[in-house]
């Protein structure tokens, strides 16, 4: 009898208590508690570096069709715009209807479909590179895709601060870590806050001040000098 009892208790498989169960589920929340924002600014950072790429090669595109066409920047003008322009030096994106996901031009971190994600500045709207005398303070081109108002467009401009305030002027979209990511006139690309030298604050935009000896002067990174 005490045998039969003996290979009873051995055949019987251990099993979880309620108590034991809840504090797995518990200790398994905490874990990813801890892990998800880190797992969160992880995929921020990777969206980040792909978008630093995108605009290093945009860079890049503007100046060497500057080269090619006697040292004068791309522009824009009626009809052709500036992914037309450059698409012989980018060979993507065909015109700013064209918001293909694949296409250099477009920002990991912009999920709508009716946005642009990269603006030029219209600043610099064929203009001759030698009236830019400081490259590396000069915007060339940013993250963008939003008006005055923070909507959603489709142009691949932005304005320069002291442009009029309204809903077809492009402006920085500060969407990588609650800054833009700028791509400047030598090439170079960083990442830097909405505000002064870069962009005034909303309540200063639109005030139409270009003369740099003003005090109320808002284009000191986007008009060339």
């Amino acid at each position: 009898m005490e045998g039969r009892e003996l290979f009873v208790n051995r055949g019987r498989k251990a099993a979880f208590t309620l108590v034991e169960l809840l504090i797995v589920v518990a200790i398994l929340a905490i874990l990813a508690g801890m892990l998800l924002p880190v797992l969160s600014n992880a995929r921020e950072k990777s969206k980040a570096a792909r978008c630093h790429s995108n605009l290093h090669l945009l860079a890049y595109a503007g100046l060497m069709y500057a080269e090619d066409n006697r040292e004068t920047f791309v522009g824009f003008w009626s009809g052709i715009d500036r992914k037309m322009l450059l698409y012989p030096y980018t060979h993507s994106g065909t015109n700013n209807a064209q918001l293909d996901v694949n296409q250099l031009w477009h920002c990991p971190s912009v999920t709508l479909t009716n946005q642009a994600s990269y603006g030029f500045s219209s600043s610099l709207n064929f203009v001759r590179l030698a009236t830019v005398l400081h490259p590396a303070d000069v915007v060339m081109v940013c993250d963008a895709g939003v008006n005055s108002a923070g909507a959603p467009i489709t142009a691949t401009h932005c304005m320069s601060p002291a442009k009029a305030v309204n809903a077809s002027n492009g402006r920085p979209n500060p969407r990588h870590a609650n800054g833009v990511l700028v791509a400047w006139m030598d090439g170079h690309v960083s990442w830097t806050r909405m505000q002064k030298p870069f962009y005034a604050d909303p309540s200063q935009w639109g005030n139409g001040i270009t003369d740099p000896n003003d005090p109320n002067y808002t284009d000191q990174q986007w008009a060339p000098h």
